[in-house]
């Protein structure tokens, strides 16, 4: 048994998957305490600490996060904010909001006469609709891919507004056959954040181009069948807590 004590910061969006992974911390010999002055562990939640795996997590500003991949040499899907639209930028486009969760703040946004009217009406930010070949998430943990899965329609009878998520009928299926530069591009994603772990969510457009859609700090395994991996997640905190805290 490891028997060794740290803190854990939860997002609330991810209480039953932090109770699991809890769970599995335990089942592993961690001792999981409310000391502020212990190594912490953050699932969605940042923390200054000096030993923190994943403190650089959350915040919760996707513009920022967009910026930091681009930075980072990562292909994004096209995207901008504010009124004036980018030369060559393609249409039809999606309008998003800052604070969206599960796609429900996703709006058509048909030609660029639109954009004013979508910021007025509460849209913060933009960008291109790219045919989809397939989408994925990927989870990784440092330079390591942990698990895939691939969105597939499920119940078609409940797709019935924008976007390929659990509530309009999509479920993810385990998927250990795809193009290296998924994997590839995946784990630069992530890096590029400065995350130690996330659930990387991309497409493969019809073009043949991966375009990394955004990076889930504190993914949900429940409804997505991702016990094992979240599993194997957790195998690797263990061993960050072995290993001293090693950072990135």
């Amino acid at each position: 048994m490891v028997n060794m004590k740290v803190n854990m910061k939860i997002a609330n969006v991810a209480k039953e998957t932090g109770a699991l992974l809890t769970e599995y911390l335990q089942d592993r010999g961690l001792v999981i305490s409310t000391d502020y002055n212990l190594p912490v562990i953050c699932y969605g939640v940042p923390s200054s600490a000096k030993k923190a795996l994943n403190g650089e997590c959350g915040g919760g500003d996707k513009i920022r996060r967009l910026v930091q991949m681009e930075k980072g040499g990562v292909r994004t899907v096209p995207w901008f904010n504010g009124t004036k639209t980018p030369e060559g930028f393609q249409f039809p486009a999606l309008a998003r909001r800052m604070s969206g969760h599960g796609g429900e703040d996703i709006v058509p946004v048909f030609q660029k006469e639109e954009i004013p009217w979508r910021i007025k009406a509460g849209w913060d930010w933009f960008s291109s609709y790219i045919p989809i070949e397939s989408e994925y998430r990927v989870w990784v943990f440092r330079k390591e891919c942990l698990g895939i899965y691939r969105k597939v329609m499920a119940r078609p009878r409940d797709y019935k507004r924008i976007g390929r998520n659990w509530g309009n009928g999509f479920d993810f299926a385990p998927c250990d056959n795809v193009e290296n530069e998924v994997i590839t591009e995946a784990i630069k994603a992530v890096r590029s954040v400065s995350f130690d772990f996330g659930a990387v969510d991309l497409l493969l457009g019809t073009d043949n181009l991966v375009y990394i859609l955004e990076i889930n700090s504190a993914p949900g395994c429940i409804k997505s069948g991702a016990q094992v991996t979240l599993a194997n997640l957790a195998d690797r905190m263990v061993n960050w807590v072995i290993g001293g805290y090693p950072t990135r």
